[in-house]
């Protein structure tokens, strides 16, 4: 029998825990919390009270990753010597076109392509 759920709802109620869903909720890229609700589940932990953990760091998250993205339009609009909000605009633009385009994408069949694509490469190098 796995003892993991056990320990992690005996540490789950303690103070360390808590630091941890809180730095991995504000950790940028990486999916670090959904790890530990994964795990929290197991354990039977309150859901509840990593809930309210996770949407103040979401939110600290998301002051951080907008004034970056501010910072970061600023300087490049002084490069390109641009309007600010102009490329906030354009960027709006780009990236909501390359979401429709990837959202049209058949994934499904692009995968099963590179699968067969894959395996023939690997085919032709056993023959060869």
């Amino acid at each position: 029998k796995n003892s993991t759920p056990l320990f992690l709802k005996k540490i789950g109620v303690n103070r360390g825990f808590s630091i941890t869903l809180f730095i991995a909720s504000v950790m940028p890229f990486l999916p670090m919390d959904d790890f530990l609700y994964l795990a929290g589940g197991a354990a039977k932990l309150n859901v509840l009270s990593m809930l309210q953990i996770s949407i103040v760091a979401k939110v600290i998250k998301s002051f951080i990753e907008i004034g970056t993205e501010f910072l970061g339009l600023k300087a490049i609009s002084e490069v390109v010597n641009v309007n600010p909000v102009e490329i906030g605009l354009i960027s709006i633009v780009i990236f909501g076109a390359l979401g429709y385009v990837l959202f049209k994408i058949d994934w499904e069949r692009a995968y099963e392509e590179a699968i067969t694509y894959v395996k023939r490469l690997i085919w032709k190098q056993k023959e060869g």
